[in-house]
């Protein structure tokens, strides 16, 4: 026999909404404090707050009725006429022991646009990585990788063969020595969840001020 099931309120949705963004800005603050593997708890979270798949899966986005919303976009702009590879979201920082790319956010570069795009289209269409095999991917693809292959809330016994290129050997291209060792430049993907994390804090924190956790995250 089943349960009988209970309908939550706009106030619960609230609520858990609050709870994810508090888990997303601690998880935020520890990577850019030199955890990398916080990536998989930001993923998660970007998961429940934004993700909607089928009638039974249904983002806190969706519940709070704002997936008409625009969502601060910080990455470059995807050009199709590029013939390199796109890597909208993160920098590249290098040192003489390791080259590595890191979220715009925490480059010291003025990011090149910070314009408000309609969720839809921040979501599941605009690129954010395009490898050196041609393939596109958008912040959708990066979340539901992260979150649902690769130890978010599942880890897959083999994962998509884009994604492990991308995350394990050299998808992007990008390519530095280090002392005479030519090594891939590696944390793509790590580093535009973590960018992603902050247009979506920064999105719920202009929405929805007063749900947003104050003194956590102190990234302007």
């Amino acid at each position: 026999m089943l349960d009988k099931r209970v309908a939550l309120t706009s106030a619960d949705f609230l609520e858990k909404t609050s709870e994810q963004l508090k888990f997303l800005i601690k998880s935020a603050k520890a990577y850019d404090e030199g955890d990398h593997s916080e990536a998989v708890r930001m993923a998660t979270s970007l998961r429940v707050l934004l993700n909607s798949s089928g009638k039974d899966n249904i983002s806190l986005l969706r519940h709070l009725k704002g997936t008409d919303w625009r969502f601060i976009d910080t990455g470059f702009t995807y050009s199709a006429s590029n013939l390199m590879t796109h890597t909208g979201l993160v920098s590249l920082q290098a040192s003489e022991a390791q080259a590595r790319f890191i979220p715009l956010i925490t480059s010291g570069l003025s990011t090149p646009r910070a314009i408000r795009t309609p969720y839809p289209d921040w979501w599941r269409q605009s690129v954010v990585i395009r490898d050196k095999d041609g393939n596109k991917f958008t912040r959708w693809h990066l979340v539901d990788w992260v979150a649902n292959q690769d130890g978010g809330a599942h880890v897959d016994a083999s994962l998509a063969d884009s994604y492990y290129k991308l995350k394990r050997l050299d998808g992007t291209g990008w390519r530095t020595s280090i002392g005479d060792i030519d090594v891939p430049v590696m944390g793509v993907i790590d580093a535009s969840i973590r960018q992603i994390s902050h247009e979506c804090i920064r999105t719920f924190e202009r929405k929805l001020p007063t749900i947003v956790p104050t003194g956590l995250y102190g990234i302007a």
